[in-house]
């Protein structure tokens, strides 16, 4: 289905449209909109995302387009200058960090984003209902992220911010000029492209000039760091490994996945989610090593598969059990 708005006329789109549309296999926000589908498959295409891959991973939120953090990352981690990131947690400074690195010209230009539990009070979305409350510092990640990849990759991204970082904004937003001329009030839509800018805070972001400004090296534990040579983190639940080699990586990868399946001390249907999280939150560094190990990768994403299965069928029957118990109580 590549190339699909080249190769079709607006008429046969539309069809195209109007049949996924009605289809149980669209997110939501789709069902019934042929007009968003359409639109959502354009911005697909320009940022290099097949149609039903941009169907699952655009979101248009306040009327304009973003992408998931995942997908996002997918876009970046498949260019031709990419040169490796990092994503870590500090526990002690509860920040989120992201290294992306870009090699042009024969040199890696490294850049480092982050966002800390302090940014997030400040911005009002701490302990906010929802992500923010249920996974914050999965929330801090993606912000993280999405300010990484936009700075170091705004030519694969074409602008395009993240769903976790759209959806915290507010859909208008009064002019800071109302204030200051003390004219009509007038609405303007929140520019959702860069930090945002009032009367108030002006100076102050100015002076730390957000939009270019490099982490300081000194505040850098990896500024010396070849980023072409990044290690493979293991993300787990409250902390990341970090293995010197694809093969380590994986290895520790597998024996976590059989630790939680096998994990007694809880049921059967959360050995199965932990197990499905753990697979998602690993997916950026499992791609990566499919380029290095694409038959290892193959073998343990088809292990994943019969683990899960398995899990299944043994939920469905511990659930005959419970019934049958019932009925013969």
């Amino acid at each position: 289905m590549g190339n699909i708005i080249k190769n079709s006329s607006m008429t046969d789109l539309l069809k195209l449209a109007e049949m996924l549309s009605k289809s149980n296999m669209v997110p939501a926000q789709f069902k019934n909109k042929a007009e968003d589908v359409v639109i959502a498959v354009m911005w697909g295409e320009e940022v290099g995302l097949q149609p039903i891959q941009a169907l699952q991973n655009i979101a248009v939120i306040n009327g304009k387009p973003s992408i998931y953090g995942d997908a996002a990352l997918s876009l970046v981690t498949g260019h031709s200058q990419y040169a490796g990131h990092k994503e870590w947690y500090d526990n002690k400074k509860e920040t989120a960090y992201c290294q992306i690195a870009r090699k042009v010209d024969g040199n890696v230009i490294m850049h480092e984003r982050k966002f800390s539990v302090a940014d997030a009070k400040k911005a009002h979305l701490w302990g906010r209902r929802g992500p923010w409350e249920n996974y914050p510092e999965r929330m801090l990640q993606m912000r993280a992220r999405g300010f990484a990849l936009r700075d170091s990759f705004p030519d694969a991204l074409k602008g395009v911010i993240t769903v976790e970082e759209a959806q915290d904004f507010p859909e208008v937003m009064e002019n800071p000029l109302d204030k200051a001329f003390g004219g009509e009030k007038v609405k303007i839509e929140t520019d959702v492209t860069g930090p945002i800018f009032t009367a108030e805070n002006y100076a102050e972001m100015r002076e730390k000039d957000v939009l270019i400004q490099e982490v300081p090296e000194e505040t850098s534990p990896h500024s010396e760091l070849n980023m072409t040579e990044l290690g493979y983190i293991l993300t787990l639940k409250d902390e990341g490994l970090e293995f010197g080699s694809a093969e380590e990586f994986l290895k520790e990868y597998s024996t976590e996945m059989l630790k939680i399946a096998n994990d007694e001390g809880i049921n059967l249907e959360e050995r199965r989610h932990n197990c499905s999280l753990l697979k998602e939150d690993n997916q950026p560094t499992l791609d990566r090593c499919n380029s290095k190990m694409p038959e290892a990768i193959d073998d343990i994403n088809k292990r994943y598969v019969k683990l899960i299965k398995k899990l299944s069928a043994m939920i469905e029957d511990e659930k005959h059990e419970t019934s049958f118990d019932k009925k013969t109580a």
